[in-house]
């Protein structure tokens, strides 16, 4: 019983002393590509994007130790090309690293007739996202089903919001 205690009281000592702040992490223009040609059915739009969490958070100013929890709050893409969204039926988007396990952020079920720009629904459970976020560089990937075969290069840009818990 004095053994855990002890261990119990050194693990909260441990949390006490750790700093943690909540920032705001945007990523813009991130470009997903999925090569042509595209057949009906699923198709994979992807793109790996560096990241460096103190050269894109204005706020967080020097060292930190870790990213204790993050969540996407916020997804949206755009149709680079001249094309709509409308030979696509539906989108979810998965972030994955080479430390971490891939993870469905965002989904839209139905995308909307003659969009150009879509918003996706952010996704309630996001575990392991701090994972992905500790590493240096994520994949993102728009898992995509098509209702149609098309020979042409799909490019899609995409806007991203996280909210970051960061320890110090």
């Amino acid at each position: 019983m004095y053994r855990y205690f002890l261990g119990l009281l050194a693990v909260s000592l441990l949390i006490s002393c750790s700093n943690v702040e909540t920032h705001t992490l945007t990523l813009t223009d991130v470009e997903l590509v999925a090569e042509g040609p595209l057949f009906e059915g699923a198709n994979m739009a992807t793109a790996d994007q560096d990241i460096d969490l103190t050269a894109s958070i204005e706020s967080l100013e020097g060292a930190y130790k870790s990213v204790k929890s993050a969540k996407l709050t916020s997804a949206v893409l755009h149709m680079i090309d001249t094309i709509n969204f409308n030979f696509i039926d539906d989108i979810s988007l998965l972030l994955a690293s080479d430390n971490a396990d891939m993870t469905q952020v965002a989904l839209l079920s139905e995308v909307p007739p003659d969009a150009t720009v879509v918003e996706l629904n952010v996704g309630n459970d996001q575990k392991g996202l701090n994972k992905i976020l500790n590493d240096e560089k994520i994949t993102f990937v728009a898992d995509m089903n098509i209702n149609q075969d098309t020979f042409i290069d799909l490019r899609i840009r995409g806007d991203f919001i996280f909210e970051l818990e960061i320890v110090r």
